[in-house]
C-alpha cells in the first residue's frame, strides 16, 4: 500500500487512514515539498516516507498493490497494474471534485451519499465518511484560546474563525471589516496553505493590520473549530468542515464580485441558503455574526438534511473512517474489486487517451516551438 501526496493539506487528510496501514509508504512528490513541507518532521511522523521526482510517479505502477491519492496527478493515465483509490478531500468546487479524472480510479472513497451519486457515472464509489474527523470527539468544545502576541484573546467574547478560499477573490473588503469586528469578537484567521507559499505579501499585510490571531494553514483545524462560535468564510471548502462540526456559518459574498456559471452550479453556491447566513455587505457583517450566534439551533436544523447526505457519519462515527477504509481495502482480493460498468470503462478510455494525447502535444510544443503557431 502507498499514499501519494504533494502538500501538507493532503497529509492531514490522509493521517487517520495512514495510521491504519502501519506498513504503508507515504510517497511525497517534489511538486511542492521543498517549499511547503519540513521533510524531517514528515519522517518523524511516518517512518516509511519516500520522496520521488514528480515526473517519475508512473514508475510506482506495479510496485504497490494499491495507491491512495486525493486529486488527479500527472502520469496517472499510465497506471495499469496498481489499483488507484481516490480518497475525497473536500466538497466545494464540483467542477473539480466530481471531474472526469475520477474515471481513472478503480475505487472512489467518498464522504457520503451526495458525493457517491456525483461520481458513480465515472467509476465505482463507496461512502466511508470523512477520516479527518475520526478523532473529533477527543476535542473539547470551547478549548481555552492561547494568547497570541498579535492579538489578546478574551474568554468573554465570542470567537469567530475565518477560513477563506485561496486566490480567487479580493479579500480587501472582508479584511477591512474585520478591523471593526475585533473589539466585539475574538478573531482567528486560518490561512489557506497556498497563501503562505504564493501570497507572502498578503500574509504580511494581514499580520501587520492586527485584525486578529493569524495562524498557519498547517494549524490543527479541529482544535480551532473546537474553540469557535462561528465560522466566517466565502467560497472555501472549509464551510463543510464547519457544517460537519455543527458550527454556524456566515458566508460573506459581496455582490460586486463576479462569479462564473460553472461555479454557481457548485454545491457551495447552489445550497448556500442551507449552509449558513449570507452577507453581501461588509457593514452588515457584525449583525450577521451576532444573528448566527443567536440562531445557532435554527441554522443547524436548516442544514441538517443536507448534512446527512454529505456525511455518512453525520450522526456520529460508529466506526472510524480510517478503520472502515482499512477493513474495506484489506478484504478485497484481486477478484473482489468492484467491476466497472461498460459505460465507466468507456469514459476511462476516453479520459486516458485524452491525457496521453495532451502530453504528446505538449512535448511537441517543447521540442518544436513553431508548432505553437499552427
Amino acid at each position: 500500500m502507498a499514499f501519494l501526496a504533494w502538500n501538507y493539506f493532503q497529509v492531514v487528510q490522509f493521517a487517520n487512514v495512514i495510521s491504519c496501514f502501519p506498513q504503508a509508504d507515504l510517497i511525497f512528490t517534489d511538486r511542492s515539498y521543498k517549499k511547503e513541507i519540513d521533510v524531517t518532521w514528515l519522517k518523524s511522523q511516518w517512518p516509511n516516507v519516500r520522496l520521488i521526482r514528480h515526473g517519475d510517479v508512473d514508475e510506482l505502477d506495479g510496485v504497490f498493490d494499491v495507491v491512495f491519492y486525493q486529486s488527479h496527478f500527472p502520469l496517472m493515465e499510465y497506471f495499469y497494474q496498481t489499483k488507484l483509490v481516490a480518497l475525497q478531500y473536500g466538497l466545494a468546487k464540483d467542477w473539480h471534485n466530481y471531474g472526469a479524472w475520477r474515471s481513472l480510479s478503480d475505487l472512489n472513497l467518498m464522504f457520503g451519499s451526495w458525493s457517491v451519486n456525483n461520481v458513480t457515472h465515472y467509476a465505482p464509489a463507496i461512502a466511508v465518511g470523512n477520516p479527518k474527523f475520526d478523532n473529533w470527539g477527543d476535542y473539547s468544545k470551547k478549548e481555552s484560546l492561547p494568547v497570541n502576541t498579535n492579538s489578546t484573546s478574551n474568554a468573554y467574547k465570542p470567537t469567530v474563525l475565518v477560513m477563506l478560499t485561496w486566490g480567487e477573490t479580493d479579500k480587501t473588503q472582508l479584511i477591512n471589516a474585520l478591523i471593526d469586528l475585533k473589539a466585539s469578537f475574538n478573531i482567528i484567521i486560518k490561512l489557506h496553505h497556498l497563501d503562505e507559499i504564493h501570497k507572502a505579501d498578503f500574509v504580511k499585510q494581514l499580520k501587520n493590520l492586527d485584525v486578529g490571531r493569524v495562524v498557519s494553514g498547517h494549524a490543527d483545524q479541529l482544535s480551532l473549530l473546537a474553540k469557535s462560535d462561528v465560522v466566517l468564510s466565502d467560497y472555501s471548502g472549509a464551510i463543510f468542515d464547519a457544517v460537519y462540526a455543527k458550527i454556524p456559518v456566515v458566508l460573506f459574498r459581496p455582490k460586486n464580485i463576479p462569479v462564473s456559471i460553472d461555479k454557481l452550479r457548485s454545491l457551495e453556491f447552489k445550497q448556500a441558503c442551507k449552509l449558513g447566513l449570507l452577507c453581501d455587505d461588509s457593514s452588515k457583517l457584525m449583525e450577521s455574526i451576532n444573528l448566527a450566534i443567536l440562531s445557532k439551533s435554527d441554522l443547524l436544523i436548516q442544514v441538517d438534511s443536507l448534512r446527512k447526505k454529505l456525511f455518512i457519519d453525520a450522526d456520529g462515527k460508529q466506526v472510524a473512517s480510517g478503520v472502515r477504509i482499512h477493513e474495506l481495502i484489506t478484504q478485497l482480493s484481486e477478484d473482489d474489486w468492484p467491476e466497472k460498468t461498460q459505460a465507466q470503462k468507456n469514459v476511462a478510455v476516453v479520459v486516458k487517451n485524452e491525457r496521453i494525447l495532451k502530453r504528446k502535444l505538449a512535448a511537441k510544443r517543447w521540442y518544436f516551438p513553431y508548432y505553437n503557431a499552427r
